[in-house]
């Protein structure tokens, strides 16, 4: 409803650019990790309430979810932006739509959501359908795996949104589409940093973009409540691999996770599901070819050419843009 902003940051991802690579590491945070048994901390004991608690005059404070974030992962952060869904409606009817891979029949009215059905295969949605999309990604319902189910249906969106960005080509297009950016969008990092990411983000090779899943356990409920918990060592070693070049590695036991109020012995930890920016799309290209519902053809060519562009960034001098 964008009439409502219930406070939840319900889809957290920790974005780490390397200007010297070019690549792009991506994590997503499961929004139903545990992080506190302090009500005063995180209101439902979740990751996402903690905005919300710490906020005050009905605004989050993202900035003591960075420093919690920051503190119990030992991960650095510069910066961060949030956004509402509806800039995800502007942003997408200023594309002229954004071509989706939907990979299960979606009937709203199963879910409270409206009599609409939006059904599977490879088609183009409005910012109206793409906004449902989304907030149907928020929806735990949907999906047999919960929370998991919910990250990998995000991911489609990822991958969508950035094969967009692909076929834009230019910084004015970009900067054709600021206002409907900055309306719903609040930031701690300034104007320039913002824009030399997004000439930045224009450039990466979809083979250099890297997704992956936090490693989280579904144990006993604590106080009634289903939660995730974090698995320590599995987390550890998922963020040495990836995310820790600059800093060198932190050892799982330095990690301040609220990962001992219940026994979660016996229980395993999710997958990573680590992916390369290049799969997803790639898996879009077949769905297009083999399961298209509307004739959407404007993103065909993509992944032919990040491979003209790696070449030409090869071949340039210039520095990188951020």
């Amino acid at each position: 409803d964008s009439n409502v902003n219930d406070g939840m940051t319900d889809m957290i991802l920790y974005v780490h650019f390397n200007n010297e690579t070019g690549e792009l590491k991506m994590l997503q945070i499961p929004r139903d990790t545990m992080v506190t048994t302090d009500a005063s901390v995180s209101g439902n004991y979740r990751i996402n309430g903690v905005a919300k608690t710490q906020g005050s005059d009905n605004n989050n404070n993202m900035a003591a979810l960075c420093e919690l974030v920051a503190d119990q992962y030992k991960i650095h952060i510069d910066g961060y932006i949030t956004i509402r869904l509806e800039m995800l409606t502007e942003l997408v009817d200023l594309f002229g739509g954004v071509e989706i891979n939907v990979p299960v029949d979606v009937d709203y009215s199963a879910i409270g959501q409206g009599a609409s059905v939006i059904h599977a295969g490879y088609q183009t949605l409005d910012g109206a359908a793409t906004t449902k999309q989304m907030q149907r990604c928020n929806n735990c319902k949907v999906y047999p795996d919960g929370d998991i189910g919910r990250l990998n249906m995000q991911r489609q969106f990822y991958a969508a949104l950035f094969r967009k960005l692909k076929s834009i080509g230019n910084i004015w297009d970009v900067a054709r589409l600021t206002p409907a950016v900055l309306n719903y969008m609040e930031t701690d990092l300034n104007a320039s940093t913002l824009i030399s990411f997004a000439v930045s983000m224009l450039k990466i090779d979809s083979n250099k973009i890297m997704i992956a899943q936090m490693p989280v356990i579904s144990g006993p409920k604590y106080q009634g409540q289903a939660l995730l918990y974090p698995a320590r060592q599995e987390d550890a070693d998922l963020l040495n691999q990836y995310f820790r070049e600059n800093t060198g590695p932190v050892d799982a036991s330095q990690l301040n996770l609220c990962d001992n109020v219940v026994d979660l012995s016996g229980y395993s930890a999710t997958d990573p599901n680590i992916q390369v920016m290049g799969g997803l799309m790639s898996e879009a290209d077949d769905a297009q070819k083999n399961n298209n519902r509307d004739g959407s053809n404007q993103v065909t060519d993509v992944m032919e050419n990040d491979s003209a562009t790696a070449t030409s960034e090869s071949e340039s001098t210039s520095e990188p843009a951020a």
